[in-house]
């Protein structure tokens, strides 16, 4: 089963009424709508990203990294409130926390991000090191060494397919009726 297959699954239930009460109800009824289809929507997105064969433009590497990267973010927070609106607990996991905090540190907070009391760091992807395959990410924090780390899409699309697919695979099996 794949992340398409487990949304269809649930769609499926949604249609037969086989949910639980909580989901009945008009508004996580439209939370479970908007979310299954932001899932898909963002599959879909991650599905074509290497699709291109010609060599992108530095500006264009800036433009798919970024997009690619709040892409992954916007997926798990659909897949949150997926669960949410079902009643379900989301068993996030180190793989997906990684990909989120890279993000944020990345494209979502890079110029001051704050950690904790008082404690700022700042980041930026490294020009002359970025592809659309991934980048390094130098980060500076008060204090400390600065930091280089090596950041690899296509590691983080393929992590986020694997564990989304877990997890929407056991969720479809958790809301199926028990005979």
């Amino acid at each position: 089963m794949n992340i398409g297959d487990s949304c269809e699954e649930i769609r499926k239930l949604i249609q037969e009424d086989l949910l639980t009460e909580e989901a009945r109800n008009e508004k996580a009824s439209s939370q479970i709508r908007s979310s299954l289809d932001v899932i898909e929507d963002c599959q879909l997105a991650l599905d074509s990203y290497f699709s291109s064969t010609a060599e992108p433009s530095s500006g264009e590497c800036y433009t798919k990294v970024y997009g690619i990267l709040q892409v992954l973010f916007v997926q798990q927070y659909a897949a949150m409130h997926l669960f949410q609106a079902l009643n379900q607990t989301f068993a996030s996991n180190d793989a997906l926390k990684q990909i989120r905090e890279t993000r944020n540190r990345a494209t979502g907070h890079p110029t001051k991000k704050n950690e904790g009391k008082q404690k700022h760091s700042f980041h930026f992807i490294s020009r002359m090191s970025l592809t659309q395959d991934g980048f390094q990410l130098r980060s500076e924090s008060e204090g400390t060494k600065d930091r280089f780390e090596p950041i690899d899409v296509r590691t983080f699309i393929r992590d986020q397919g694997r564990e989304l697919t877990a997890i929407l695979t056991d969720l479809v099996t958790k809301l199926k009726p028990r005979s």
